[in-house]
């Protein structure tokens, strides 16, 4: 888990998430709640603004074998920061948004979702998800790796390697109501939650206003990600089977 920036506001205070194993102390049990943190540079001012819930730990033990550090599809909380300052927080316990600043916290209405049961062909698809954005650590370095990370090897990507993670790792049982991926943050404010997908679906959204209630839906194309949104503007990359990316600029109705 690397400590990295999720945005800042218009005053360059930086945002992140502080993990767990960076805010206890050595030995203490994994834990599933993270602290959202602000800093300010200029200042050299550290807040701790609020808690959300993480991925979900793995039970200590050794590990025999290459396998995701944490329990796939486990609910947890995602959040962005706004402009000015204000985090939109989705909550995972009863999927709704709220957003905390300097005022109350404007939360919006729960949103009614099923719990669908994961499927192996979901497994399949997180594992090599997962494989493929990772890095491997101790196999050389240079001008590109100079941290000793370079990419998995092409073994690791076989079909057999990524069905032995698909049946061995630990995965939850019904899929969460919203994807783990930060939502994003419309230039007029609106807030687009990734919903949970079964492998091989749409990206689908909801979009979500400043009170936190929900005021519309998005699907994109099969095969595509959303990059960013501009005003009036939506960013999409889509990828061929050589691995080379396309960035896709659409029109959408600015609200």
């Amino acid at each position: 888990y690397t400590i990295y920036a999720r945005g800042t506001d218009r005053t360059g205070r930086i945002y992140f998430e502080v993990p767990a194993w960076a805010a206890g102390a050595p030995g203490d049990p994994p834990k599933d709640t993270v602290s959202v943190a602000r800093w300010d540079v200029r200042s050299n001012k550290l807040e701790v603004l609020t808690q959300v819930l993480g991925s979900r730990p793995l039970p200590p033990g050794p590990k025999m074998r290459p396998s995701i550090p944490f329990v796939s599809f486990a609910p947890q909380d995602v959040w962005q920061v706004a402009p000015d300052g204000a985090l939109g927080i989705v909550r995972s316990s009863n999927y709704h948004v709220e957003w905390t600043g300097s005022g109350p916290i404007r939360a919006g209405r729960p949103v009614p979702h099923t719990r669908d049961k994961v499927t192996r062909a979901d497994k399949m698809e997180a594992a090599r998800n997962f494989t493929v954005n990772s890095s491997m650590g101790g196999r050389g370095s240079g001008a590109n790796a100079p941290s000793a990370a370079s990419p998995v090897p092409a073994s690791m990507l076989s079909d057999s390697s990524i069905a032995e993670m698909a049946d061995h790792d630990a995965f939850a049982e019904t899929l969460p109501p919203f994807a783990s991926r930060a939502p994003r943050l419309a230039p007029e404010g609106v807030l687009w939650v990734e919903r949970a997908q079964h492998a091989g679906q749409p990206p689908r959204y909801d979009l979500f206003d400043q009170s936190g209630n929900r005021i519309g839906r998005a699907v994109l194309p099969v095969g595509r990600r959303l990059l960013g949104l501009g005003r009036g503007t939506l960013y999409l990359v889509a990828t061929d089977e050589s691995g080379i990316e396309r960035v896709e600029q659409y029109r959408r109705e600015a609200r």
